[in-house]
């Protein structure tokens, strides 16, 4: 049961550093060129991915594995902005290697 704490917390302290890394990265990126809100968007629905990655990875030990609506639902909050923010992260890509070129 410990460990499973320790897990856990060590879970939380690499989600909420990515998530740092992440927006300071889109920060310095918007500074320097004009596709950098695409990486901005990027890091934001990549961190609401996260979290809700997070949600659901703290909530399947408690419930059954069999599937739920709940448990469908959580897993599509976690899909559907982790596609947004690889579109966004695409997207901003090719702006930054069209301007380059």
């Amino acid at each position: 049961m410990e460990s499973e704490t320790e897990v856990s917390g060590f879970l939380e302290i690499v989600f909420w550093l990515v998530i740092l890394l992440s927006a300071g990265a889109a920060l310095l990126s918007m500074k320097k060129n004009n596709a950098g809100i695409y990486f901005l968007l990027f890091a934001i629905l990549h961190s609401l991915s996260l979290l809700f990655l997070r949600n659901l990875l703290i909530s399947v030990p408690e419930q059954s594995v069999m599937a739920s609506e709940e448990n469908t639902l959580r897993l599509y909050l976690f899909i559907f902005p982790w596609f947004l923010s690889m579109a966004a992260l695409v997207i901003g890509i090719l702006k930054t290697r069209s301007q380059h070129l």
